[in-house]
């Protein structure tokens, strides 16, 4: 469910009804309490999901690159063991260009157009399932774009602020910059933007369903295993940030993750850290294949206290590094930042560190920031200079990494691909 916050999902607290398809699953299966995604967007978040690697692993951590041809994706190792592999999104990044279709045997990238009906997503699965054997065990990964901005004004809208109707709501402005680092909060337009996002939300819960319904009802030998996640979170005024393009703060990285129907594993909820990479290995386990060597990623607990460990997060700033090559400016991805001051801490790389509840960000000139988020989940309190002993500890785990986990040279050399920009531009990721 791209683009999805943790406390957007009412199983994760939220305490309007957004997701009852996900809760049934929640409550049935295993939700994660404190899943983490490695980065801030599409397409590092993504290529974590698939390969079981950090973003510095994989290398895809900008608009231009493809995924190295020395990195194997989870759908590669699935298909080489007999599974059909099969890949249905509604988000462009998502593409055989840049490597992150690589292994499925059939895969399938929603036209903007189509998006716009709202079953091309449900047809694509049908066709699909009318043509595939029924005698070979498949993985099947399904992106749904519904709460990405812009948000969708619909024929109801039950999450918008009291007295505030449809046509009100079509009246906020939606984009980003008017909102970016602005002294003035905009509560109002914020609240009703959220609202519309909550809409989008539920939207993506009722596919969810759908596609439960489908693949349900199409003949199996084996258990339906489902594993419900998102990309990245989106910021609705939090620390005077607006959509998903800046640093790796909670509403981002922070995300939903239930699996359902695995046997052996009893209901529950954990409350250890994991992270999107974990889900890579997990599946591998399921499936009784074995684990790549090297990955900054393992097998996802059952229960808490199994093997407690810290998970990683990465950002990396894409306005200093991609404006140049971009050939068209960028109104959705790059944002404008005139109003960001320092203070806001919006500039240079970042990488973070969560031995849950703590969590430590170090930014691009070597300070940092230290949070206890069972008391502080909005992160609004530095405790760096508080509790030094913690924050030596948390630096030298992310030194730790840095060397067990290196840093892949990548493909700098690559442009973005002209039809591929066509249609980011469609989905509103970029400008003309």
């Amino acid at each position: 469910m791209d683009t999805t916050r943790y406390d957007a999902m009412s199983a994760n607290g939220n305490p309007a009804p957004t997701t009852p398809v996900f809760d049934r699953l929640a409550a049935a299966g295993l939700r994660y309490a404190t899943a983490y995604a490695q980065a801030n967007w599409t397409v590092p978040s993504h290529a974590s999901l698939f390969t079981g690697l950090l973003p510095r692993q994989h290398g895809m951590v900008g608009l231009q690159g493809r995924l190295p041809d020395d990195v194997t994706t989870i759908a590669q190792r699935l298909g080489a063991a007999g599974y059909e592999t099969v890949g249905i999104t509604e988000n462009a990044w998502l593409q055989e260009r840049n490597g992150l279709a690589r292994g499925f045997e059939r895969f399938t990238v929603l036209e903007p157009e189509a998006l716009q009906r709202g079953d091309a997503l449900l047809g694509a699965l049908k066709d699909w399932l009318a043509a595939r054997a029924g005698d070979r065990p498949f993985f099947l990964f399904v992106n749904v774009m519904d709460a990405h901005w812009e948000y969708k004004v619909r024929a109801e809208n039950p999450f918008l602020p009291s007295g505030v109707d449809a046509a009100a709501a079509s009246a906020v402005p939606q984009e980003p910059s008017r909102y970016l680092c602005q002294r003035d909060p905009h509560t109002r337009e914020l609240a009703v933007l959220h609202g519309l996002y909550l809409g989008g939300v539920a939207a993506a819960d009722r596919k969810l369903g759908q596609v439960l319904e489908q693949l349900r009802a199409a003949p199996a030998h084996d258990p339906l295993v489902t594993v419900v996640t998102s990309d990245h979170g989106e910021h609705f005024g939090e620390h005077r940030l607006v959509s998903h393009n800046f640093g790796i703060y909670e509403e981002l990285i922070h995300v939903p993750l239930v699996v359902h129907g695995l046997p052996g594993a009893p209901p529950g909820v954990v409350r250890d850290a994991v992270q999107l990479a974990d889900i890579a290995p997990s599946v591998l386990e399921w499936c009784g294949l074995p684990l790549p060597a090297g990955i900054a990623s393992r097998p996802l607990p059952f229960r808490d206290g199994a093997d407690p460990r810290p998970v990683f997060a990465e950002y990396t700033e894409l306005q200093s590094r991609e404006k140049i090559a971009l050939p068209a400016a960028v109104a959705h991805l790059i944002l404008t930042r005139d109003a960001c001051t320092p203070e806001d801490r919006l500039f240079g790389d970042m990488e973070a560190v969560i031995d849950y509840p703590r969590k430590l960000v170090r930014y691009a000139d070597g300070s940092t920031a230290l949070y206890d988020l069972s008391v502080d989940p909005g992160e609004l309190h530095d405790r760096t200079p508080e509790q030094p002993a913690v924050v030596a500890r948390l630096a030298a785990e992310l030194a730790a990494s840095a060397v067990r986990f290196p840093r892949h040279a990548g493909d700098a050399s690559r442009t973005l691909d002209p039809a591929l920009a066509e249609r980011l531009h469609a989905l509103g990721y970029i400008g003309r």
